[in-house]
């Protein structure tokens, strides 16, 4: 039912893009969008895993996008097609150092049960998290910085407006 309701919500976006556009179309405004594309996939091509270089140019695409006469909302179709979604660290890399590091954990271990007050073991918790925060994909990233946005509050104000709700 979930992918079902995405192609319906984007099959809508598409239609709202040509069928309804804003006013009439300047290709010049498509090329310069056309220009970000290119640079969004370029990134995606050399595993660029970097927010904000994502972000910045997707509010010029949105821009571009918008000004070209085109439907806004279709730039963040597109936006979300370039953004990485595969992992950059292969699984035996990440399984083989992640062992190493719980190995390491246990050796500098004092064996008492109480808050880490070793630096070593600080330390060693520190690369944990930081090997798994690259395991994860930009993508799934940028999911779950949203998720709580989306849930609590764009939902809801989605929900009111379409129930015909007025807030004054």
């Amino acid at each position: 039912l979930t992918a079902l309701a995405i192609v319906d919500d984007l099959g809508a976006i598409i239609v709202l893009a040509i069928f309804y556009p804003t006013h009439s179309l300047h290709f010049d405004m498509l090329l310069y969008a056309a220009v970000i594309v290119l640079f969004l996939f370029a990134l995606n091509r050399y595993k660029v895993n970097r927010p904000l270089l994502y972000m910045i140019p997707g509010v010029f695409l949105w821009y571009f996008i918008f000004r070209s006469g085109i439907h806004a909302t279709i730039s963040g179709v597109i936006l979300a097609l370039t953004i990485p979604s595969k992992t950059v660290i292969n699984e035996v890399r990440f399984t083989v150092s992640m062992k190493y590091w719980v190995e390491k954990f246990k050796s500098v271990s004092n064996s008492e049960v109480e808050v880490l007050a070793n630096s070593e073991q600080q330390h060693i918790i520190h690369q944990i998290s930081k090997n798994a925060k690259n395991i994860c994909p930009l993508m799934h990233k940028f999911e779950y910085g949203l998720h709580p946005w989306v849930t609590f509050f764009i939902m809801p104000v989605f929900a009111l407006a379409n129930a015909g709700v007025e807030i004054t």
